[in-house]
C-alpha cells in the first residue's frame, strides 16, 4: 500500500469516526432522538388512524340515526293525521257511498298529506269512497291486500310493504291504514292513505344524501329489499344476497350501529344501519374507506419528508448543535407560551422548516398535526351548530331557553307567529309576565319538575299575546346544562284550536241531540253537586221527574218522526219554565228531569211542578191538527227520605207513577210511605236523641276574611249531622226537628264546647288571635244557664273571651226584651262579643239596635246575593252599612260568591266578608292547612267549588 493511499484512509477515518467525546455524545444523542421521533411518529399515526376511524364511525352513525328518526317522525305525523280523520268518521258517514264520499271530500287536510290517494272502506273491506274519485273502483273487495286484511283482523294501524304503483309512473308507494271505531270501540270501517316514497318531502331527499364524494344512503325493507337508493335500477332488489355480507345479515336481525364491511362494489367501507321503528325499515349509509383516508397518505409523506429533512439537518450541523442545543428549545417554548395567551383560532406553529434540531422539529410537527385535527373538529362543530340554528329558525314551534326563575335567555323567531312578539323583545323578560295568573302555579311546578329530572315535562297553560288576548300553549320542558348553570329548554306550540274542540266535544257529549237539552251524563254530574251545595247552605233541593202521558199512542199513530217533533216542542216549553240555576234534562224517551236547587220550602217545588204541567195546556200544532199533551210529575225533595242522587231519582220515579195512577196530568210529592224501606220522620227524630253521644255530629268551619287586610280573621262554626244510614243530613232538615223535640240546647252546648276547644288548639298551633263565631239557639238563649255555660267553657278550654263571638237572631231577641237585655249584659261582662245574625230578614227594627249592646251586624245573604242586580237590595245594603257606622258596629257580609261582590262590599266599608268565594265550610283538619297555605290576600283567591 502506498503512503499517499494510507494518508487518505486516515483522513477519511477522522471524518467517519468522531474524535471528540462531545461529538460522539452529540451523535449518540442524535441517533437516540431520531429513533424516539420515529417511534413517536409511528404511534401518533396509529393513534390518529384509530381516532379518525372512531370519529368517522360516530358521525356517520349519528347521521343515519337522525335520518331514521326523521323518517319515523314523518310516518308518525301521517299516522296521526289518519287517526284524527278516523276519529271524526261515524256510522252515518259509512252508511252509504254518498256519505262516505262526502266525508272524504270534506277532509282537504288529509288529501294534502297523502299525495296519491285516500280510501274509505267498510268493516268488510269494501271500498266505499276514494279521493281522487275513480268510480270504476268503488265497491271492490280489497281484503286480498295483506295490509287491508291485517287491519281488519287486528283493528290496529298497519304500514304496508312498499310496492311499485300500477299508475305507470314507476314510482314506489306505501299505504298507511287506520281503523275507524265506533264510540263503543267496535270496528266500523277502515281509512287508508297512499303516498309516493320518492317525493322530496317523504324519502326522496334521502336518496340524494351524499357522504363525502361517493358515500350514499339507502333504505331497505325488513326483508332486505331496497326501497330508496341513488341507483333507481336497484329498487325492489335485495341489497345483498343472503350470506354475502355478515354485517347486513346482522342488521336484518336487529343490529343497529356502524361497522367495517364490504360494499356492493367490493370496497372496504364504513357501513351504518339504523331501524325505522314505525315501519320496520332499515336506513343504511356507506362511506368507502379509501375516500375517508385519502388525505392520510399525503399527511404521512409530508411527515416523513419533514423528518428526513430534520435528520439531515441534525447530521450536517451536529458539531454546532451541541453547543446551542437549548437555544431552539427556548425559542419554541417562548412561541408556545405566547400562543397560549391568545384566544384566536388554533394555527400551526411557524419555524418547523427552520428548526435545527430533531427534537424541536418533532415537537413542532406533532403540535401542527394536533392543530389540524382540532381545526377539523372545530369546523365540524360549527357546521353542526349551523344545522341546529337552521332547525331552530325554521321550526314553527317556539323554542326558548330559560333560567330556573323563568327568565328568557333565548327565543326562536317563531315567537312572532306564536305570541305575536319579536324574539328580541322576549329576551331578558320573564315567562311569568305572559302566563295567565291562574295557570302560573301549574307552570312553576312544571319548571321545578323539569329542573329536578332528566325526562321531559309537558304542561298546558294560557299565554298572553301582544294584543293582550290569551291563547292556550302546550310546552315541553327539559333540563339543559349550559356551562356551570342548569337552564330549562322549552318547546311551545299553540293548542288553542284543540282546546276549543275539546270544549265543544265536552258540551256535545252532555247534550241531547234531539231536544238540545242536557242529557243523563250532565245530570249525573250536576245533581250530586247541587245536592251537596244545598246540604252545605241548608236549603232544599227538589227533583221533578216528568213523563208525558200516553206518548206511545202518538208515536204509534203519527209515527216516530212526529213524536220527535213533539218532544222538541215540549222541550222548548219546558225550557221557558226554567228558573236561573235550574237544570232541565231529557232523561230518555218521553221522560224529563228537572233539578230545582235553593228552594226555601217544599211548596215551592209543587208550585214549579204545576208551572210545567200548565205549560202543556196549550195544544201543539202539527200537520194541520192540534195535539193535546199532559204529563205526570213526580216530586222528590232532598232531605226528606233521599240521601243520594240515585235514591232521590228513584223516589221521584215512585211519585211519578203514583201521579199516573191518578189519571195523569197531575203532580205527586214523594212520601216515605210510598217506598218500602224509606225512613220516616219519626226514625230521624229518634236518631237525633242519640246523635251527639254516638259521635255523629260534625263541626265544619267557614273562614271570615277581613275586607281591609284580605287576611283570615276568624271562623264560624257550623253544625253537620252524618248519620250512618241517612248520610249527610242537611241542617235545614234536622235543625227544625231538633228544636221541636227539645235536643237543640244540648246540641248547642256541645257545639260551644267543641268549637272553643278546637279554637284554643289552633291558637297553640300558631293561629293566635283568630276569632270564633258560634250560633246560639233560641232554647239556649231563653234558658237561665247560658251565661254559666259560656263561663265554664271559656275556663275549661282556656280560650280568651275576646276571641269568642255569639250570634243571635232578631227573632230571638224580640221574644223577651227584658230577658234579652239582661242576658246580653251578663255575657258582655265575660268579655265575649255579640253579633246580630241575619239582619234584615226578621223584624229589622232599628230601636233594638239601641236597646241591646251589640258589637257586630251580619247582613243576610238574601241581600248580598242580589245587590249587584237589584237596585232595592243595593239600597238596603248601603243603608245597613250607614246605620252600622253610625252605631259603631262591626259589619259582616254573608253569602259572598263572586269577586265583584267582595270588591263592592269592601268599597262600602264592610269589615268582614264570608262566603264560598273565599272558602266553603270545611272540617277542622282541613282548616289549619288552609290557613297556613293560603296567600296573605285571600281576596285574590279563586272561588271555591260549590261541590
Amino acid at each position: 500500500m502506498s503512503f499517499p493511499l494510507l494518508r487518505k484512509m486516515l483522513r477519511a477515518r477522522r471524518w467517519l469516526v468522531p474524535q471528540s467525546l462531545a461529538t460522539r455524545a452529540s451523535l449518540a444523542t442524535s441517533i437516540v432522538f431520531l429513533a424516539g421521533v420515529a417511534v413517536m411518529a409511528s404511534v401518533s399515526l396509529r393513534t390518529f388512524d384509530n381516532q379518525l376511524s372512531t370519529v368517522l364511525s360516530s358521525e356517520q352513525d349519528l347521521l343515519v340515526g337522525r335520518i331514521a328518526e326523521n323518517v319515523d317522525y314523518r310516518i308518525e305525523l301521517l299516522q296521526n293525521a289518519l287517526r284524527d280523520s278516523a276519529a271524526r268518521i261515524d256510522e252515518h258517514d259509512l252508511s252509504d257511498l254518498r256519505s262516505a264520499r262526502e266525508s272524504l271530500e270534506r277532509n282537504d287536510g288529509l288529501a294534502s298529506v297523502f299525495d296519491r290517494s285516500v280510501f274509505l272502506f267498510s268493516a268488510k273491506g269494501i271500498l266505499l269512497a276514494e279521493r281522487p274519485y275513480r268510480p270504476d273502483r268503488i265497491g271492490q273487495d280489497a281484503t286480498w291486500r295483506p295490509y287491508i286484511r291485517q287491519t281488519l283482523q287486528t283493528a290496529r294501524p298497519v304500514i304496508s310493504e312498499p310496492f311499485k304503483t300500477n299508475a305507470g309512473d314507476g314510482n314506489y308507494v306505501v299505504v298507511l291504514t287506520m281503523p275507524v271505531l265506533s264510540r263503543d270501540g267496535k270496528l266500523i270501517g277502515l281509512l287508508t292513505g297512499s303516498l309516493g316514497l320518492t317525493r322530496p318531502e317523504m324519502l326522496g331527499s334521502v336518496a340524494k344524501t351524499r357522504i363525502g364524494q361517493t358515500g350514499y344512503v339507502s333504505i331497505v325493507t325488513a326483508d332486505g329489499k331496497l326501497i330508496i337508493d341513488p341507483d333507481a335500477r336497484r329498487l325492489s332488489k335485495p341489497m345483498y344476497a343472503p350470506g354475502a355480507n355478515a354485517l347486513f345479515d346482522r342488521a336484518l336481525t336487529g343490529f343497529e350501529g356502524t361497522g367495517s364491511s364490504i360494499d356492493e362494489s367490493g370496497r372496504e367501507a364504513f357501513i351504518s344501519y339504523h331501524r325505522i321503528k314505525t315501519a320496520g325499515w332499515i336506513v343504511s349509509a356507506v362511506y368507502p374507506k379509501d375516500e375517508a383516508y385519502a388525505y392520510i397518505g399525503s399527511l404521512v409523506r409530508n411527515f416523513l419528508l419533514a423528518l428526513a429533512a430534520a435528520a439531515l439537518g441534525i447530521l450536517f450541523a451536529i458539531w454546532s448543535l451541541t453547543r446551542y442545543l437549548t437555544q431552539p428549545l427556548i425559542a419554541l417554548s417562548r412561541h408556545i407560551t405566547d400562543y397560549s395567551a391568545t384566544d384566536g383560532r388554533i394555527a400551526p406553529l411557524p419555524g418547523a422548516a427552520a428548526a435545527r434540531s430533531g427534537e424541536v422539529h418533532a415537537l413542532t410537527s406533532a403540535f401542527n398535526a394536533l392543530t389540524r385535527r382540532l381545526n377539523e373538529r372545530e369546523e365540524s362543530l360549527v357546521s353542526t351548530m349551523r344545522q341546529y340554528q337552521l332547525i331552530t329558525e325554521g321550526s314553527t314551534d317556539l323554542i326558548t331557553r330559560h333560567a330556573r326563575d323563568g327568565s328568557i335567555h333565548f327565543a326562536s323567531p317563531a315567537s312572532l307567529n306564536v305570541l305575536g312578539v319579536e324574539a328580541q323583545a322576549l329576551l331578558h323578560t320573564n315567562i311569568a309576565e305572559r302566563v295567565h295568573p291562574e295557570d302560573l302555579p301549574l307552570l312553576q311546578a312544571a319548571f321545578d319538575a323539569a329542573a329536578s329530572g332528566d325526562s321531559a315535562t309537558t304542561v298546558a297553560y294560557r299565554a298572553r299575546l301582544a294584543n293582550d288576548e290569551y291563547v292556550w300553549l302546550e310546552s315541553a320542558l327539559r333540563s339543559l346544562s349550559v356551562g356551570q348553570h342548569d337552564d330549562i329548554l322549552c318547546l311551545s306550540r299553540n293548542i288553542d284550536q284543540r282546546k276549543r274542540m275539546e270544549d265543544q266535544l265536552y258540551l256535545e257529549a252532555r247534550t241531547d241531540r234531539l231536544t238540545r237539552l242536557p242529557n243523563r251524563l250532565l245530570l249525573d254530574e250536576r245533581l250530586p253537586a247541587a245536592m251537596a251545595r244545598c246540604y252545605r247552605e241548608g236549603s232544599l233541593l227538589a227533583v221533578l221527574l216528568i213523563d208525558l202521558d200516553r206518548f206511545k199512542d202518538i208515536n204509534d199513530t203519527l209515527g216516530h218522526h212526529s213524536g220527535d217533533e213533539l218532544l222538541t216542542a215540549v222541550a222548548a216549553r219546558f225550557a221557558s219554565c226554567t228558573r236561573t240555576g235550574d237544570t232541565v234534562v231529557r232523561w230518555g224517551g218521553d221522560e224529563f228531569v228537572v233539578v230545582l236547587p235553593g228552594l226555601p220550602h217544599p211548596d215551592a217545588a209543587r208550585a214549579i211542578a204545576e208551572r210545567y204541567i200548565k205549560a202543556l195546556k196549550e195544544p201543539f200544532a202539527h200537520a194541520g191538527q192540534s195535539l193535546h199533551v199532559t204529563a205526570s210529575v213526580g216530586i222528590a225533595i232532598a232531605g226528606e227520605g233521599a240521601v243520594a242522587a240515585e235514591a232521590l231519582l228513584a223516589n221521584a220515579d215512585v211519585a211519578m207513577y203514583r201521579a199516573k195512577r191518578r189519571g195523569g196530568g197531575a203532580s205527586v210529592t214523594y212520601a216515605s210511605e210510598m217506598n218500602e224501606g224509606a225512613h220516616s220522620r219519626l226514625s230521624m227524630e229518634s236518631a237525633l236523641f242519640h246523635a251527639v253521644e254516638r259521635g255523629e255530629m260534625r263541626l265544619h268551619y267557614q273562614p271570615l276574611v277581613s275586607a281591609r287586610a284580605g287576611r283570615m280573621v276568624g271562623v264560624e262554626a257550623l253544625l253537620r249531622w252524618e248519620h250512618p244510614e241517612f248520610g249527610m243530613v242537611s241542617p235545614g232538615v234536622f235543625i227544625p226537628i231538633a228544636e221541636r223535640i227539645g235536643v237543640i240546647a244540648d246540641m248547642g252546648d256541645w257545639v260551644l264546647m267543641t268549637a272553643c276547644r278546637q279554637m284554643a288548639q289552633w291558637h297553640r298551633n300558631g293561629l293566635a288571635g283568630l276569632g270564633l263565631s258560634v250560633n246560639i239557639s233560641g232554647r239556649q238563649f231563653a234558658g237561665d244557664s247560658l251565661v254559666d255555660t259560656v263561663r265554664d267553657v271559656l275556663r275549661s278550654t282556656g280560650l280568651p273571651p275576646e276571641c269568642l263571638e255569639l250570634e243571635l237572631t232578631e227573632t230571638l231577641l224580640m221574644e223577651d226584651n227584658q230577658h234579652s237585655q239582661q242576658t246580653i249584659a251578663r255575657l258582655k261582662k265575660l268579655g265575649v262579643t255579640i253579633a246580630l245574625d241575619d239582619f234584615g230578614v226578621g223584624y229589622s227594627s232599628l230601636s233594638y239596635l239601641k236597646q241591646f249592646t251589640l258589637d257586630t251586624l251580619k247582613v243576610d245573604r238574601a241581600f248580598t246575593s242580589e245587590m249587584l242586580i237589584s237596585a232595592e237590595s243595593e239600597a238596603i245594603v248601603r243603608a245597613t252599612f250607614d246605620i252600622a257606622r253610625a252605631l259603631n258596629l262591626r259589619t259582616v257580609a254573608e253569602g259572598i260568591e263572586t269577586r265583584p261582590q267582595a270588591n263592592f262590599l269592601a268599597e262600602l266599608g264592610c269589615d268582614v266578608l264570608q262566603g264560598f268565594y273565599f272558602a266553603k265550610p270545611m272540617p277542622a283538619e282541613n282548616l289549619l292547612a288552609f290557613a297556613t297555605a293560603a296567600p296573605i290576600h285571600l281576596l285574590g283567591r279563586q272561588p271555591a267549588s260549590a261541590a
